[in-house]
């Protein structure tokens, strides 16, 4: 540890280890936690917050925490939310894609939001009506729950659904073209008065 010497790190990859490991990089990531929280061991709060997370976990969030927290410390309820795994990390759209998509503000819906949508039932209509940040929160739910299942193999994304979106796309392409026939077919007949 460069500048604190009373902190001692354990070197052995132990559960416990992770947490005083991570808590001894939070001290000298945030110099403002030595004031706070002190040297001598890890805080509670921090350490019933770190014990569940594993090195991938640390990892993970470390470099979400840098950038989304340069000057001051995350709490540990936000420290681990940044080490969880989210649906970009697995190739799915980010929330807030999936979002759009699934109110219809995008042309393409990606199968893993057809899915939540069909997961949603009802509900899935319901939060085009709803107050956005009411909805916003509804849909999240019924999202994560449909990556973390289909990550875990207790959700399959149907065929039917991956066919359905790449038809749905074509289609798309194939009407556009039509209607734009059409309104030139129009237009010629304007230009011909």
């Amino acid at each position: 540890m460069r500048n604190i010497t009373n902190f001692q790190r354990q070197t052995n990859l132990e559960p416990m280890s992770i947490v005083v490991e991570t808590w001894a990089n939070m001290l000298d990531t945030y110099s403002i936690l030595v004031s706070t929280a002190g040297t001598q061991r890890v805080p509670p709060v921090w350490e019933s917050n770190l014990k569940n997370l594993s090195i991938e976990d640390i990892e993970r969030g470390w470099p979400r925490m840098e950038k989304e927290h340069p000057a001051h410390p995350p709490t540990p309820m936000q420290f681990v939310s940044l080490c969880k795994v989210r649906p970009e990390d697995k190739g799915y759209p980010c929330l807030e894609d999936a979002y759009q998509q699934a109110i219809g503000n995008s042309s393409h819906k990606h199968s893993i939001v057809s899915l939540t949508c069909r997961e949603m039932g009802s509900r899935a209509s319901d939060i085009r009506q709803m107050p956005d940040n009411q909805a916003r929160k509804i849909f999240e739910g019924f999202y994560l729950e449909v990556v973390d299942k289909v990550g875990k193999g207790h959700l399959e994304v149907p065929k039917v659904i991956r066919e359905d979106a790449d038809a749905v796309r074509h289609t798309s392409i194939e009407l556009v073209n039509i209607q734009a026939e059409y309104v030139k077919k129009i237009m010629d007949l304007f230009n011909e008065r």
